[in-house]
């Protein structure tokens, strides 16, 4: 039987890492407009170091300027209401999420779980037509 536990199929000691995105502004002022993207991964805790090589910075961008290179299997996407992530996204749902693996050198390197908040919807339009097709 197989564990469902987030990260379980990470090799080796999981760790996980949490970030808000969205948050461009300097810390002063970034708890006045609520995070757009809420995301945590799991990694094994011996590698983690050698790909995020400053956790303050969104995981992509450590990712990117080590040139790793990268497959994402989505394993799950996710619709519904949650109250948790109403208040930490400040909207209510429904909400989008995802959770994929990004496998690299043939072996998974972390779990990533991703929850949209449906704000986006001012900047890509609606996630849902409003008008039926004719």
């Amino acid at each position: 039987q197989q564990d469902s536990t987030p990260g379980t199929d990470i090799p080796g000691q999981s760790q996980s890492h949490q970030g808000e995105n969205g948050k461009h502004e300097p810390p002063s002022k970034q708890h006045l407009q609520p995070p757009l993207v809420y995301a945590c991964s799991w990694w094994d805790a011996s590698e983690v170091d050698r790909y995020l090589t400053d956790r303050s910075q969104p995981m992509w961008l450590s990712l990117s300027k080590g040139h790793v290179e990268l497959y994402r299997e989505v394993q799950i996407v996710y619709h519904g209401h949650n109250k948790e992530l109403e208040e930490l996204l400040g909207y209510p749902g429904p909400f989008w999420g995802r959770h994929y693996f990004f496998w690299h050198d043939g072996k998974p390197l972390t779990l990533i779980y991703e929850v949209f908040s449906p704000h986006l919807e001012l900047y890509l339009g609606p996630a849902v037509s409003t008008s039926s097709a004719s």
